[in-house]
């Protein structure tokens, strides 16, 4: 049963490692329980590159033990989970999933931002503004750090060709800005707007940042 419902609150794949940490079974007493499982068809398994991973045979299983486990039950997985996808340096955002399921936002965030970052090194720009956005609305970062993380999404939101989405991320972190960051992150967003075609939006962050420094617009 605890191998089950580990299975159903990964809801994914569990390499035997993990299980064997996150349950505090021994090898043995693992394979002996997937044996077990695998013949009533509750589970499946697969090996790849010497790992053996279990599975729930369907998601309807998942759906149905989920189901049946109270909040504290379900929070203790998700915080056993997280423990041990840590001792292994899985995925950082498969790490943040668990630590949000065990009601602690605080060390999801981190792994959030690790996993942006991740994201955008490997120029998977769309994937680490959404991941920036997680960070951002999970944690409770100061507001400087908040500011940095808005302005990496941004950028990821930019690279990935999301300009109006840019633009109006720009347009937002310039209304809290210092004059000369103010003017930089205006001059980013007319340029997103009108490369994105929204024309009339980018002529009138044009004309209102030239009128603040004194500058007539020409026509």
């Amino acid at each position: 049963a605890r191998v089950l419902e580990l299975l159903a609150v990964a809801g994914v794949p569990l390499e035997q490692s993990v299980i064997v940490r996150a349950t505090a079974l021994d090898v043995a007493e693992i394979f002996e329980a997937g044996t077990t499982l695998r013949t009533e068809d509750l589970v499946r398994s697969h090996a790849s590159q010497g790992e053996t991973y279990l599975d729930s045979y369907h998601d309807r299983i998942r759906e149905s033990v989920i189901a049946h486990l109270d909040a504290p039950v379900l929070e203790g997985w998700h915080f056993r989970l997280a423990m041990a996808l840590e001792q292994v340096n899985s995925d950082p955002e498969r790490i943040a999933l668990h630590w949000q399921g065990a009601g602690r936002p605080d060390r999801a965030a981190g792994y959030l931002v690790q996993a942006a970052e991740q994201a955008a090194q490997a120029l998977a720009f769309e994937r680490a503004a959404r991941l920036y956005q997680m960070a951002i609305d999970t944690g409770e970062f100061k507001a400087a750090r908040v500011r940095e993380l808005q302005g990496e999404r941004a950028s990821a939101l930019r690279f990935a060709g999301l300009l109006l989405d840019a633009a109006e991320a720009n347009v937002a972190l310039a209304n809290s800005a210092e004059p000369v960051e103010q003017l930089e992150r205006e001059r980013l967003a007319a340029e997103q707007f009108l490369c994105s075609g929204h024309y009339e939006q980018g002529f009138e962050l044009v004309e209102k940042a030239l009128r603040r420094h004194g500058v007539r617009n020409p026509r």
